[in-house]
């Protein structure tokens, strides 16, 4: 009871030590805006253009998006200006950040004196309430020491309604709309008298009553069933052994994320079945697929067939060293499964980075096959801690700077990012895989694109054999390094419980299941091990051994 009791008392002094981290770190970032400004005065820089961009070096300190940043900057202001008494109690550890913000966020529309006037009037039940009570009491207090800037505050937020589309976990997505409370009551009181009756006549299925509502609203949004195929464009990138031999490595949704290899599958064959596929990748570095599902033809091409640019032909041929295009390949409709159709594109990666492969442009803006392939490379906004969905594709060194239109020197960014290194002290350096940002205080931040598909190993020639330990390459590849170097022997640490294999190999494991005396949880964790070294084997060099030691 002594050390359960201790454990708490630490955990409360850890909360309080956050809280007034929270604290210190608003100070500091008000303390920078003021030394910005005096220094930006002191060059002669206009009142209106005075700390620009500082909600974006914020954002990078504290390893968060740029509307984070200047949400943070602005909350910053506040509490050391007009929120004294919140400010106060979260450097006290009263409260947590999360009480400070839902203060700052109920009162930031206000004028300075109504904020001080709240700020007083909560002072004394600020340790006391919850969250979810203190955001309501603080829109109470707000909305009557100003109840012009209360309503005036209602009519600019009903004109921020809008609809959004964000990625979650596991394939899935978000749509969310911002609706006033009026109206979007009434959207899902009508959802769920629909999906209340489509339950009461006994049209659920074997489904949840949230799925038929869920199904109810995307019937009613897109006036399609659910099993009727959507004739939207929904590009979804993958290798061709998972597509079509059955490889587990993820399939990738730009801009949402990555793909068990087995739903794609799925999904690809429940909008069209395949046909016999030329597959001329044998004599290829590497290629990606990349799949959409419209009602028409792709880009453009009347008759439905996916092409591929001819720059991008070039330079996948230049960089392989065979001289010649391949031959697209088109997955046509089947009339009998679904509308949609399926296009195959083929996107070719560099052998030893999996990175696309490069290509220039002679324009100045960044379009056709070459956007493209920055979209796909980078996914989301290329800078740091950002996320935001790409808007813009700009030069990193600027055209006017003699920055190319090139692969390298292209960036995906959103266009807050894109307009913020437009500032005075900004600059950007990039490279294929990487982008470099300097800010005006100097600091230097960086990101690195993800590689589309994993790099080819070589084949390991049995001279070569380390001997002792476990030969990880157990299937061919092809051969890039005729001397067959080695790297040290990767280490696995089983715990304690765990039998400790001479091998390591999946013919150890059938003994160790079938042998006299083995506990079953001892076969199920060494089980779990060879399987976390089976994932490891792609990614090690040939050659490397795989030691298996008791943890300490």
């Amino acid at each position: 009871m002594a050390r359960e009791a201790e454990a708490i008392t630490r955990i409360r002094a850890l909360e309080d030590l956050k809280a007034a981290c929270a604290a210190a770190q608003a100070r500091e970032t008000a303390a920078l805006h003021q030394h910005r400004h005096r220094e930006e005065a002191a060059r002669g820089t206009p009142a209106s253009q005075r700390g620009r961009g500082l909600g974006a070096e914020i954002a990078l300190a504290r390893r968060v998006s740029q509307q984070r940043g200047s949400i943070h900057l602005r909350q910053a202001l506040h509490f050391t200006s007009d929120l004294k008494n919140t400010l106060s109690a979260l450097q006290c550890g009263q409260i947590t950040e999360e009480h400070a913000a839902t203060v700052e966020r109920h009162t930031h529309w206000l004028p300075e004196q109504a904020r001080r006037s709240v700020d007083s009037t909560l002072a004394d039940r600020l340790p006391e309430l919850g969250v979810r009570d203190l955001l309501l009491e603080t829109q109470a207090v707000a909305h009557r020491a100003d109840p012009e800037a209360a309503a005036e505050q209602y009519v600019q937020a009903v004109a921020t309604r809008h609809v959004n589309l964000k990625p979650a976990e596991n394939g899935m997505a978000y749509l969310t709309a911002l609706l006033p409370a009026l109206e979007a009551a009434a959207g899902y009181r009508a959802l769920t008298e629909q999906a209340g009756a489509a339950v009461a006549f006994g049209e659920a299925q074997g489904r949840s009553p949230q799925q038929v509502l869920t199904d109810v609203m995307v019937e009613r949004l897109t006036g399609r069933s659910t099993h009727e195929a959507s004739p939207v464009e929904v590009q979804l990138i993958m290798t061709d052994a998972a597509l079509f031999s059955g490889d587990n490595e993820p399939a990738w949704i730009p801009g949402h994320g990555p793909l068990p290899a087995a739903v794609a599958r799925k999904l690809l064959a429940g909008t069209a079945a395949p046909s016999k596929s030329q597959d001329s990748s044998s004599d290829l570095p590497s290629h990606r697929v990349s799949g959409g599902a419209s009602g028409g033809a792709s880009d453009g091409v009347p008759d439905g067939t996916t092409q591929s640019s001819p720059e991008l032909d070039r330079a996948a041929a230049a960089s392989s060293g065979h001289p010649r295009a391949p031959e697209d390949v088109e997955i046509p409709d089947a009339a009998e499964t679904a509308e949609a159709r399926v296009f195959l594109r083929r996107l070719y990666t560099s052998p030893e980075t999996g990175q696309l492969v490069a290509m220039d442009s002679q324009r100045r803006e960044f379009s056709g096959q070459l956007r493209r392939m920055i979209m796909l490379r980078d996914n989301i906004c290329r800078t740091p801690y950002c996320g935001a969905p790409i808007r813009h594709i700009d030069h990193a060194t600027p055209h006017r700077q003699g920055g190319p239109t090139s692969y390298g020197n292209g960036s995906g960014l959103c266009a807050r990012c894109n307009y913020t290194k437009e500032h005075a002290g900004w600059s950007h350096r990039a490279a294929s895989n990487e982008l470099e940002i300097t800010t005006p205080t100097g600091h230097r931040y960086s990101s690195r694109s993800r590689p589309l598909s994993t790099p080819p190993h070589d084949v390991v020639d049995e001279s070569c054999s380390p001997g002792a330990g476990v030969d990880i390459a157990e299937r061919p590849r092809r051969s890039r390094d005729p001397a067959c170097a080695t790297d040290p022997p990767v280490t696995v640490r089983l715990t304690a419980s765990t039998p400790l294999l001479a091998g390591g190999s999946h013919r150890d494991l059938e003994r160790l299941r079938t042998g006299d005396g083995v506990r079953t949880g001892d076969y199920l964790r060494t089980y779990e091990h060879i399987r976390t070294v089976d994932h490891m084997r792609p990614r090690l060099r040939p050659g490397t051994r795989v030691e298996y030691a008791r943890a300490a």
